[in-house]
């Protein structure tokens, strides 16, 4: 039989040691860092080898046949070794047998994807959330039958190396500069969404919307061998009732993908997405808080602004700006944001506040550089006026400060809560 390497022990290395464990396979398990008790008790229920990355890595590829790389992992300083990766998308064409609708880009991939699984299931079908929300896909193979559907949100990462899947259905709901740091340029990161068709046949489908298509074109990319643009000027009442929770191009993917499988949205369906995503949160004192911590790209960023702006009808936006770039240049996000006159005040705060703030001072932007949140927090409650808008909208990553863009936001609604609540007590 043959020997599996699993490499990296987050979420998808603990999946694949019960994947494979218990399909009896003799595994390894390749790691930088030391085990933890809860880890160690899963590696001795499977009788699985332990191979430290920092001092093993020849013996534990020359161990085994096939091994499977976490995403997380770049494996530009391995090429070497790719002959032997594989992928969990790769092991899931193998085994999973039910349709797939697939979504990948940018931005708004989550939200796309929790709504479609919403609307898929107010049909009456069964459908399981997987890839980067919901569901391992791995744990997704053993619960098929119980499933009419899968969604799954994929990321450019757990695209990069796939050689043979191939959704059903395959999204793509935009493509702007991001990963850098891993992906190196643009093209490269264009050419990992689109391993999301790559190995479709003809029976199968991609929905693009018409930027994308045209950004594929420009690039001299391949295209699906069986495709459908999305108009972004087509306007449905499906499209309209999904204006109300998401952006206007997400609801078009979602209406499209709908009318593909011939489900109907219902009117009278409750739909919800994930926090953190443009998230009313209170108004204090006559100002309006919003968490959009989800936003880690300058088009992100603009995107929320114009929103807010097309639904309050309003120019008095505060702005929240910070986090780490990812290699994306952020100067001509300030630059717009200037040109637009939407915002009255940024504040940033981080390890990257100071240079944010020299790009506000260069388009004349009013801002004041902080470095925390909450220091930047306390300056905004003094500054604010009633009838202003706060948008906490990082445009960059967290890692800075923050684990991960969950825990910024849910700082920043504990930080809105706690003035709420002194707002009451001296009321």
């Amino acid at each position: 039989m043959t020997r599996i390497g699993i490499w990296g022990f987050g979420c998808v290395g603990a999946c694949a040691v019960h994947f494979f464990g218990k399909r009896g396979y003799q595994i390894g398990l390749m790691n930088n860092k030391p085990l933890s008790s809860d880890q160690k008790r899963l590696l001795d229920q499977y009788d699985v080898q332990f191979f430290d990355q920092n001092t093993q890595l020849d013996s534990f590829f020359k161990e085994h046949e096939v091994v499977l790389p976490s995403p997380g992992i770049d494996l530009r300083p391995y090429q070497p070794y790719l002959p032997q990766c594989t992928t969990e998308l790769d092991i899931l064409a193998a085994h999973f047998k039910k349709p797939i609708i697939a979504i990948t880009g940018t931005l708004g991939k989550t939200s796309c994807t929790h709504i479609l699984a919403q609307a898929i299931a107010h049909n009456g079908k069964r459908v399981a959330l997987g890839g980067n929300v919901g569901i391992a896909m791995l744990d997704l193979i053993d619960q098929q039958e119980h499933l009419d559907y899968a969604v799954l949100e994929l990321s450019s990462f757990q695209l990069e190396q796939v050689r043979y899947f191939a959704p059903d259905i395959a999204l793509i709901t935009n493509i702007y500069p991001n990963h850098l740091d891993r992906h190196t340029t643009l093209r490269e990161y264009q050419q990992a969404k689109t391993n999301i068709y790559t190995n479709q046949t003809a029976e199968q489908l991609t929905l693009l919307p018409h930027a994308v298509y045209e950004q594929l074109q420009q690039a001299d990319l391949p295209l699906p061998h069986n495709y459908v643009i999305i108009d972004a000027k087509t306007t449905s009442q499906e499209t309209t009732l999904l204006q109300t929770i998401t952006f206007a191009d997400n609801a078009q993917l979602i209406a499209a993908t709908l009318q593909t499988l011939g489900f109907t949205l219902n009117n009278k369906s409750d739909f919800s997405i994930p926090e953190h995503r443009v998230q009313p949160l209170a108004t204090i004192k006559g100002v309006t808080f919003y968490n959009d911590s989800k936003s880690t790209l300058p088009q992100a960023t603009l995107a929320a602004l114009q929103r807010l702006a097309t639904k309050q009808n309003t120019r008095n936006i505060i702005l929240f700006l910070g986090g780490l770039d990812k290699g994306v240049d952020r100067q001509p996000l300030i630059q717009q944001i200037a040109q637009s006159k939407l915002v009255k005040m940024i504040y940033t705060f981080g390890s990257q506040a100071e240079q944010l703030a020299q790009w506000c001072t260069i388009y004349n932007q009013p801002c004041n550089a902080t470095h925390t949140l909450e220091q930047a927090f306390k300056q905004c409650i003094a500054y604010a006026q009633k009838g202003d808008i706060v948008l906490f909208s990082p445009s960059g990553a967290s890692f800075d400060l923050f684990n991960h863009y969950e825990h910024r936001g849910s700082v920043f609604k504990q930080l809105v809560h706690e003035y709420a609540q002194e707002q009451k007590a001296v009321a």
